[in-house]
Order: C-alpha cells, then sequence, then structure tokens
C-alpha cells in the first residue's frame, strides 16, 4: 500500500511541477505566451487533467478558473498523500534526498 502512495504522490508532483512549468513560461512571455511551444506543450499534457477536473467541479465554476481550481485540489491531495505516506510509513522509510 505505501508503494502506491509513494508511486501518487510522485505523480502529483509531476503535475503540480508541470502547473508551475506553465505559470513561469506565462509570466516570462509577456502576453505572447499562445505562440510559444514550450507553453503549448504544458498546454498539452495538462489538458486531460484540467479536463478531469472540469467533470467533477461544479458547473457555476467559469472555464478560465479550472486551471486554478485544478493545481489546488492536487496541492490538496499532496497534502493529503503526504500524511498517509507518513501515517503508513515506518522511519526508515523517510531517508531525505
Amino acid at each position: 500500500m505505501l508503494t502506491v502512495i509513494i508511486f501518487l504522490k510522485a505523480l502529483v508532483e509531476f503535475i503540480l511541477y508541470l502547473f508551475v512549468g506553465k505559470a513561469i513560461v506565462y509570466f516570462l512571455c509577456f502576453g505572447n505566451h499562445q505562440g510559444n511551444s514550450v507553453y503549448n506543450l504544458f498546454k498539452l499534457l495538462l489538458s486531460p487533467i484540467e479536463a478531469f477536473c472540469r467533470s467533477i467541479t461544479p458547473s457555476f465554476i467559469h472555464n478560465k478558473h479550472i486551471p486554478t481550481v485544478t493545481f489546488f485540489i492536487f496541492f490538496w491531495l499532496l497534502i493529503v498523500l503526504i500524511g498517509l505516506k507518513v501515517i503508513l510509513g515506518d522511519p526508515s522509510d523517510f531517508n531525505i534526498q
């Protein structure tokens, strides 16, 4: 069970890193982000995740807010997974690397 939680935690961390990368490229492009190929790659990789979150969020949330909502859903999911890892793991599993 701990292995599954560690795998899910790594996957959620990767998704959050994609969001951070997309935000950094957005701010560095100074408004020309739609033509940037790196930004479009981040957008392509995050589109299924945002579509999933669109399907589970209420309909009154506007589509332009879905990336922010998705980021916070996965942020709190990361917090929950870290808590589960601490609860289910033993001290030898928590080497800091």
